[in-house]
């Protein structure tokens, strides 16, 4: 059952993603760790599915200078053919509920990508901010929590190596130079 204030955050992805939306739940292998995914197709495009998870930030990841929860939902965008996808981003919101692996732009998920077979030539998830929808989106101040949001772009085994050496920011410039297509999960490596 998805909470009133994650219905909140559902609607107001789905006026921000003005594509076809539908929600699906999630569970870990043990079904003991549950989260929903968001999708919207023909979002940002046509042949494009954007994505997010929903009840993620139920999770605090920090205090907010008022001493409210801060949580954080993942985005993504994809082409709509690759039907994981979605478990990719569930198996990343996993990671952070279960494991307390990293939630903050420039963390790397390893293996997130490769553990489904969904690509050729990405392996992992970058947690970058969400410039796809930058003037979109905005903090969401709930009443019991403050939602953050990150874009999860998957990156190569030398990308990965490349950030590792000379940082996340190093690796954005390379992108944004390359222009590279984050819908496509089969790219070339830029590194």
């Amino acid at each position: 059952m998805i909470s009133k204030e994650n219905k909140q955050i559902a609607n107001f992805l789905s006026a921000t993603f003005a594509g076809v939306t539908s929600i699906f739940p999630y569970s870990d292998e043990e079904l003991t760790t549950k989260t929903s995914i968001l999708s919207s197709k023909n979002s940002p495009c046509d042949g494009v599915t954007s994505y997010a998870t929903i009840g993620l930030s139920d999770l605090a990841i920090a205090q907010t200078e008022s001493d409210g929860p801060l949580g954080v939902e993942l985005l993504s965008v994809c082409s709509s053919n690759v039907e994981d996808f979605p478990n990719i981003l569930a198996t990343a919101a996993f990671n952070i509920i279960k494991d307390g692996w990293d939630c903050f732009p420039g963390a790397i998920h390893l293996d997130v990508v490769k553990l489904y077979g969904s690509s050729n030539s990405m392996s992992h998830i970058l947690l970058t901010d969400p410039y796809i929808w930058e003037r979109e989106l905005r903090t969401l101040e709930l009443k019991t929590k403050t939602v953050a949001w990150l874009l999860a772009v998957p990156i190569s085994d030398t990308e990965r190596l490349f950030l590792e050496a000379h940082g996340a920011d190093a690796l954005e410039t390379i992108f944004e130079n390359e222009q590279i297509d984050i819908f496509n999960i089969d790219r070339d490596s830029v590194v």
